[in-house]
Formats: C-alpha cells, structure tokens, sequence
C-alpha cells in the first residue's frame, strides 16, 4: 500500500491507461501514436526507449494478446486492437 492508501498493482493498470490515453481524450491529437511526449509507441510499436519488459501484465492473463486486450479494454485501444492488430 502507498501513501495514498492505495494498492499499487491495482493503481498501475489505470494509471497507465490515463498516461497513454490522455492526449486522445484531451484533444491535441487523433491517433495516440501521433502525441509525442507519450511511451505509446514504445509499447506497441517496440520502441527501444521503454524497457517494457518490466511491465507485467500477468495479473490480468497468462495468455499476453489477452491480458494487452484486457489492459486496452478502452473504446480508443479495442479499436486499435481490432482494426490493427486484428484480435
């Protein structure tokens, strides 16, 4: 528990969905690999600033394109999912 009182596995999930999805959702831009002071791309385009493996999305699937899709449960991100990535 942090000094919030708050969980930190529980916190991470959305507060990476509010750091990636923010500038989508605030305007300054219409796709969010486009904004470019965000890590999105590092994520879902295997950038090489980001070590992502140290994100672990494990608590949501084993299975990695399920726990993604879970973590992406977002109308911006299912869209993505579907249209791009195809699941």
């Amino acid at each position: 528990m942090d000094s919030w009182g708050r969980s930190s596995g529980r916190y991470f999930i959305p507060l990476q969905r509010y750091i990636h999805q923010d500038p989508l959702k605030a305007g300054p831009v219409t796709k969010l690999e486009d904004y470019p002071f965000s890590s999105y791309r590092e994520y879902f385009f295997s950038g090489e600033l980001v070590d992502t493996g140290q994100i672990s999305l494990t608590s949501l699937s084993v299975d990695r394109a399920l726990a993604f899709a879970l973590y992406c449960y977002h109308a911006f991100c299912w869209l993505y999912l579907r249209t791009v990535m195809k699941l």
